[in-house]
């Protein structure tokens, strides 16, 4: 894999895995503060999307919890209704 500054970096591989989470990589400005849940539908099935702003310095932290959560079956526990 590339890793932006670094090279490129041999890392470990799954033979296949299970799509959890979809990213929808968005401008600051289009990401509400407290959003709804949505998700992702295609290809007959519906999965659980987050917009996430990719330059942010809490990006990768964001994608960690989301993506724990989400393969955890829990990812709706982590957002709130305000």
């Amino acid at each position: 894999i590339e890793v932006r500054g670094l090279g490129i970096a041999k890392l470990p591989a799954a033979a296949e895995g299970k799509i959890v989470l979809v990213f929808e990589m968005a401008a600051p400005e289009k990401i509400d503060r407290l959003p709804t849940p949505a998700q992702w539908e295609g290809l007959g099935i519906a999965i659980p999307a987050i917009k996430l702003d990719p330059f942010a310095a809490s990006a990768g932290a964001k994608v960690r919890l989301a993506v724990r959560k989400a393969s955890q079956g829990t990812i709706q526990d982590i957002i709130v209704e305000p």
